[in-house]
């Protein structure tokens, strides 16, 4: 160890709280020894002489972990200088390397499952790399340092030109000035419009200042002015109010939802205020019987269910009149398990009932005593 290495290390110990000897040496030393309070044992003497102790105590980690490595690197620097020792530490290497593969601690990767070589083979590639990337540096420093320098010439003097803050700015504000011409959607557009031309701006006269930052057209804004609601866009409705209202009309029938007579009842959304109205059937069965009612015009499922008003509602258990007793209820899962054994046609209550009975405006068919209606047997599906 030179006397430089070895007065830095003798600073690092001093620092740690530990005396050395000047006459010592210190590369002779494996590791150190801090100065306690608490006194050294009779029956132990200093392991070292060159060193004043009490208790051993060892480096701080970093600093140990530091001379071990420098320590390793001259180690493996002397070896590989030595031709001779260099091949019998690669001779070595190779013999614990076939050991181990013959232990299988290091397998083939043929031996490897698809996800094992898809990691081995990427690891590969990586220090392939890292390998080229080394090569590379190397190659570029070695011609750096064997070009020979050109002739000294003067530099020219950059020409002076804006400050990094001013060119910041200049280009924010390129930024903000593009915003409403990129702006593709209206939406967006009429947001812009509406914050460059509000109350707050106009109340501070900050109009010019909008119109810059954003790129709000000057002639937008002279029309804005006149008419603000001359740009709000229009959506094209495909269907047309009078068909909406006729199912409007049709949700309010009698026949399709009944009235509540409640006082406390009547539902208020945006101002409007109707009379709560409750359906008598599903709205899949309403569906049908609107279709039916207008067979030239076609009508999906979702958009009868999203035209519906929001005073007509589906009734809830205190809302029903009727009873939901067990005798009444096993009716429809009887129907639909027919239905599931294409023993019926249909499963709706209603149809099958226009099927069995001549009339359901009838007593005596809806009881049971009209004789015409007995011999009549449901659809089957066989």
């Amino acid at each position: 160890m030179d006397p430089a290495e070895t007065e830095q290390l003798r600073h690092a110990i001093s620092n740690q709280g530990i005396r050395v000897g000047q006459h010592e040496q210190v590369s002779s030393v494996p590791r150190a020894y801090a100065v306690r309070r608490t006194p050294f044992p009779a029956n132990r003497v200093s392991p070292f002489p060159g060193i004043l102790c009490r208790q051993p105590s060892r480096l701080l980690p970093s600093l140990h972990a530091s001379v071990l490595t420098e320590k390793q690197r001259r180690y493996r620097q002397r070896r590989d200088a030595d031709p001779e020792k260099r091949k019998k530490h690669l001779e070595k290497e190779r013999e614990r390397s076939m050991k181990d593969k013959d232990a299988g601690k290091k397998p083939s990767i043929s031996e490897l499952n698809e996800r094992e070589k898809e990691a081995k083979r990427k690891y590969w590639r990586a220090a392939q790399a890292k390998s080229r990337r080394a090569t590379a540096q190397l190659t570029a420093t070695l011609e750096q340092c064997m070009t020979p320098p050109l002739s000294p010439e003067p530099a020219p003097e950059p020409a002076p030109g804006p400050s990094r803050l001013e060119f910041k700015d200049r280009g924010y504000g390129v930024l903000h000035e593009s915003k409403y011409e990129n702006s593709r959607d209206e939406r967006e557009r009429q947001i812009i419009s509406q914050l460059v031309s509000g109350k707050i701006v106009k109340k501070y006269q900050l109009q010019k200042y909008g119109q810059r930052a954003t790129g709000f057209p000057r002639r937008r804004w002279k029309t804005l002015e006149r008419n603000p609601l001359l740009f709000t866009r229009k959506q094209k409705d495909r269907i047309p109010n009078t068909f909406k209202s006729k199912i409007r009309e049709f949700y309010e029938r009698d026949d399709v939802s009944r009235m509540t007579t409640g006082k406390k009842q009547p539902m208020t959304r945006l101002g409007v205020k109707k009379q709560k109205r409750l359906l008598v059937d599903s709205v899949l069965n309403l569906h049908k019987k609107f279709e039916s009612e207008n067979p030239h015009r076609a009508l999906s499922y979702s958009l009868f269910c999203r035209l519906r008003p929001f005073w007509v509602i589906h009734p809830t258990m205190q809302d029903r009149d009727t009873c939901m007793c067990k005798v009444h209820e096993n009716l429809g899962f009887v129907v639909d398990r027919q239905k599931q054994l294409n023993l019926i046609i249909d499963s709706s209550l209603e149809r099958l009932t226009e099927e069995v009975a001549c009339s359901t405006e009838n007593k005596g068919c809806m009881y049971g005593e009209c004789s015409s209606c007995n011999p009549q047997q449901l659809p089957s599906g066989f």
